[in-house]
């Protein structure tokens, strides 16, 4: 029988919004979190705003940068020395821009963090989750994904890609879907599992705050979700016995649903993992 208590839990994207509040929710039910954030600042702060909310728990911090794959690299070293098990991976961290910017790499960012980054940060853990079977992988990913097209032969420079907004995170998202379902396939039968989850419309800083922004968030506002709301379903994915042989499906919320028919293009699953593996430089 699956147990979160005394599990640890790794958690990008920690510090602030919805990650903020999976890590105070598996807190509260005695899970060892891990949160992995980029700037000490505000992970050092929202720890202490955690230990408050759940005193005396096992909450650590780690620090890593997700644009930089060298970092990924180095923190995976780092979490391996420190952490003998990993039982559940939550690729949380996401970002949305509207100007085409790059990092260092000259990739994307949005392709870089909401796709690149979680692909070889749960690709070099793979290792550690299978010594520590049952394990479980959780994406959070977005009905923005339905929205984008692709075709083949653009998966093969999706890192350069110039779409920004709304066009250029559901790009993201549908990239990281595709290889989320080609891993779970990899994954049958090792007793590790590999989910997406959208949270819904959930108000977060993710989007920023101009005028824009505001605008749409007012336009939207019936439908929006607390990121306490957005946490919820992420949490039941991490906890609850009763999805512990489920793999490969896509949630909305609570609910299992299809995702894209393009998600499902076996031809385009294949390529996609192909091309991730050159551009984060997998083996």
């Amino acid at each position: 029988m699956w147990k979160i208590e005394n599990s640890i839990v790794l958690i990008t994207g920690a510090n602030s919004g919805i990650g903020k509040c999976i890590a105070l929710g598996l807190l509260k039910k005695n899970a060892h979190v891990v949160m992995l954030c980029r700037s000490k600042q505000r992970g050092e702060k929202a720890k202490k705003e955690l230990l408050e909310e759940v005193p005396n728990s096992n909450l650590y911090l780690m620090l890593c940068d997700l644009l930089d794959f060298s970092q990924i690299r180095k923190f995976v070293k780092q979490f391996k020395l420190r952490f003998k098990r990993l039982d559940v991976l939550i690729n949380n961290a996401g970002i949305y821009h509207r100007k085409n910017t790059r990092n260092k790499d000259g990739y994307s960012k949005m392709i870089a963090v909401n796709h690149l980054a979680p692909f070889l940060l749960t690709n070099l853990l793979l290792p550690i989750l299978k010594k520590s079977i049952p394990a479980r992988i959780i994406n959070v990913n977005s009905r923005a994904h339905k929205r984008v097209k692709i075709d083949l032969k653009d998966i093969e420079c999706i890192h350069e890609c110039d779409e920004t907004g709304r066009n250029g995170y559901g790009l993201s998202k549908l990239a990281n879907l595709l290889t989320i379902y080609k891993l779970a396939d990899k994954l049958k039968g090792t007793g590790i599992t590999i989910n997406a989850v959208s949270p819904g419309i959930v108000k977060t800083g993710i989007v920023g705050d101009s005028i824009g922004a505001r605008i749409i968030w007012g336009i939207l506002s019936p439908f929006i979700k607390s990121p306490e709301e957005g946490a919820e379903p992420i949490i039941y994915l991490a906890s609850s016995p009763k999805v512990s042989n489920i793999s490969g499906e896509y949630f909305s919320q609570f609910e299992m649903i299809e995702s894209s028919p393009l998600s499902h293009e076996k031809k385009f699953q294949d390529k996609m993992w192909k091309v991730s593996k050159r551009l984060t430089g997998l083996k």
